[in-house]
């Protein structure tokens, strides 16, 4: 085995893992080592890197294999070499493969940041182009809380004040989903990869609905949030090809302590974007 050819294999490992990670929330990870051999030869081990372990289990239905198939099959495809998605989906990774969620936070809102908030995170605009995208039109006010208080418990975790109720490590999950919806349906192409566009143009039409005026036809992503706002509040994605649609894995609680602490995170600041 050449070294180009173990290259191209673990290339391809690293975008398997990555086709997971993006598919369903669940705890995926590469084994430290695999072993390669020429025909009959003697197995020769090759180094992977190393990652976290597993922390947790997630069952495929049998009749969902296909989809899952044909999902991991077009990810590579679409993966960007630069860019915001390109730098966003790395920083996804980071927080996927940190054994502390709270700092897996962080990679998960500076990723958000990339993709949300060029202004920088003093603009105040992350929590509602989250929640324009992301949420239906009643449930817009509710993530953009949990966005903002995400922020917020960022700052306290920082500053050495690690929240432990159980709220606190479910937060942190719904960043993530978040962000993997926003990931997923971008790179299957049912959102367009300039996502402050895409939101800035929802905000803009809410608001030329709210004042009666005349407002230019909806996008293609605004008619599909409208068609089916569910699917849209849970940031589930259509599928490619009927890739990602439908998919109902098991899995096992997220990691991290489930009783409550009595000593709350600091509360966050003031939803909303400035003018």
């Amino acid at each position: 085995t050449t070294p180009a050819s173990v290259a191209a294999v673990t290339q391809r490992f690293r975008e398997l893992l990555t086709a997971l990670r993006l598919f369903e929330r669940g705890s995926y990870a590469l084994g430290p080592m695999a072993w390669t051999r020429i025909d009959s030869g003697p197995w020769q081990p090759v180094a992977l890197g190393a990652m976290a372990p597993p922390s947790s289990l997630t069952l495929v239905p049998a009749r969902q294999e296909d989809e899952l198939r044909g999902f991991c099959s077009l990810i590579p495809r679409r993966l960007p070499d630069d860019g915001e998605v390109a730098w966003a989906l790395a920083r996804f990774e980071m927080g996927c493969e940190r054994a502390d969620p709270f700092q897996a936070l962080t990679d998960y809102l500076l990723a958000l940041r990339a993709l949300l908030e060029p202004e920088g995170p003093t603009s105040g605009r992350l929590a509602q182009r989250l929640a324009m995208i992301c949420a239906a039109p009643e449930h817009r006010a509710g993530l953009a809380e949990r966005a903002a208080r995400a922020v917020s418990m960022e700052r306290a975790v920082i500053a050495g004040v690690a929240p432990g109720r159980a709220e606190a490590y479910a937060l942190v999950d719904e960043m993530g989903d978040q962000l993997r919806a926003l990931l997923r349906d971008t790179l299957c192409g049912h959102l367009d990869s300039d996502l402050v566009r895409v939101a800035d143009g929802l905000l803009a039409a809410e608001a030329g609905e709210e004042a009666g005026g005349e407002v230019a036809p909806a996008s293609e992503e605004r008619r599909a949030f409208e068609a089916d706002p569910d699917a849209a509040a849970s940031g589930a994605s259509a599928s490619d090809a009927d890739a990602t649609s439908g998919f109902e894995p098991v899995s096992a609680a997220p990691v991290g302590p489930t009783e409550p602490d009595p000593e709350p995170f600091p509360d966050p600041d003031p939803v909303g974007a400035p003018a």
